[in-house]
């Protein structure tokens, strides 16, 4: 299939796997400026859902009871498959990563890559979340 004959998509949400749905909820509202658009419970399924939004992006949260929190390392993870992370564009990685310091986030690594700033830092159930320039390729 060549790119013209491609169906147009756009990212829509992520699912993440939490294990402390109400924190968590609170943690990325607070944090980085989510707002809860949706929640929800699945017939026959043991979990609620929600769907927070930030633009046009959402988030998707579930709490599975006696889910493990991310690994501790994700580096030392890379041995089988699956989303190891994902990445939000800010205007400013270091005035943000500045600004979550001082509210206690944990920051994984910060760094200059190819001139343009990067770093991870931990959501409240240990997710690594990268934070990149908006011009970012």
């Amino acid at each position: 299939m060549s790119a013209k004959d491609a169906p147009k998509i756009r990212l829509h949400h992520c699912g993440i796997n939490v294990t402390d749905f109400e924190g968590s909820i609170k943690w990325y509202c607070d944090m980085l400026g989510f707002t809860v658009a949706k929640r929800l419970r699945l017939p026959g399924r043991p979990t609620e859902i929600a769907f927070l939004k930030h633009g046009d992006f959402y988030l998707e949260f579930f709490e599975l009871p006696g889910a493990a929190g991310a690994p501790p390392d994700p580096a030392k993870d890379r041995g089988r498959p699956g989303l190891r992370h994902f990445a939000f564009a800010v205007e400013d990685v270091p005035a943000t990563v500045a600004g979550l310091r001082q509210r206690g986030v944990e920051i994984m690594m910060e760094s200059i890559v190819e001139g343009s700033p990067m770093a991870y830092i931990r959501d409240n159930s240990g997710n690594p979340v990268e934070l990149v320039s908006l011009d970012a390729p």
